[in-house]
């Protein structure tokens, strides 16, 4: 079938046909020779990658359709768009939908990111690990705070005292810095 044979089969200009096969969305249907000369178009081919390729809602923005014309003469069972999802041939409203649910969930996302209530993933791991440096260094430094000092000291109960001291303020000043990162952002 040539481009204007085409043309008339889709019921539409023929700069509408080179445009599909310019825009590469009917090219797989175009034949051509060793050469490149142009032989013809596929038809059934060209209107399955017609509909596959183009997209329906700014197709009905122009009142055309994607879908070729029934015979002529034979109404259409519905208008387009008027058979819901299961009209959705080739899945391009249901994967609209996917990336609008996507985008909307990236601007929350963003959004939570620029009010400080959400972090990267790379962010938190290196706060976390930043945090489990401190805790480690801290508590791996008691025993040379208070070694001599619990060495010179005979009652086990003061020794045990004078390390859940130790412990303890360690683990407050650590939470006290986490508390004003957390305010600082």
């Amino acid at each position: 079938m040539g481009r204007n044979e085409y043309s008339r089969h889709r019921q539409c200009d023929p700069k509408s046909v080179a445009k599909a096969e310019a825009d590469g969305r009917i090219a797989a249907a175009v034949k051509r020779d060793q050469g490149g000369r142009f032989l013809g178009i596929d038809w059934r081919l060209a209107d399955d990658l017609w509909a596959r390729h183009t997209d329906p809602v700014a197709a009905a923005k122009n009142n055309k359709s994607v879908l070729p014309p029934g015979p002529s003469g034979v109404e259409p069972l519905a208008e387009p768009g008027a058979l819901g999802a299961s009209a959705d041939v080739y899945g391009f409203f249901a994967a609209r939908a996917r990336e609008k649910v996507a985008d909307a969930d990236l601007r929350e996302l963003e959004k939570a990111q620029r009010y400080g209530l959400a972090l990267r993933a790379d962010e938190v791991r290196e706060i976390s690990a930043r945090r489990y440096r401190a805790v480690r260094d801290q508590i791996t430094n008691i025993p040379d705070r208070v070694a001599a000092e619990l060495a010179a000291e005979k009652d086990p109960a003061r020794v045990h005292a004078r390390l859940s001291q130790e412990i303890e303020r360690v683990l407050h000043q650590l939470a006290d810095e986490a508390e004003a990162d957390a305010e600082r952002g």
